[in-house]
């Protein structure tokens, strides 16, 4: 069954490896621009939308680990 992973972010950097991920993956999804940032629209199964779920995580993860050993 196919379903609709809705995601917004501001993070440049998010946004690059995000939509190289799902391009190398051959996920659908649409990329708008939304005010200071962007909205991604993605169609996936339940596979692609734990991978994509699990990517945005670890993005994050990765985020929080270098402002603790900067601070």
């Amino acid at each position: 069954m196919r379903k609709f992973y809705g995601f917004n972010t501001s993070i440049q950097e998010l946004k690059d490896n995000l939509r190289a991920m799902l391009h190398g993956n051959k996920i659908y999804y649409e990329l708008s621009g939304r005010g200071k940032g962007w909205h991604f629209e993605i169609q996936c199964d339940d596979e692609e939308y734990r991978l994509v779920d699990s990517f945005i995580e670890r993005f994050f993860s990765n985020e929080d680990l270098m402002l603790i050993e900067r601070g």
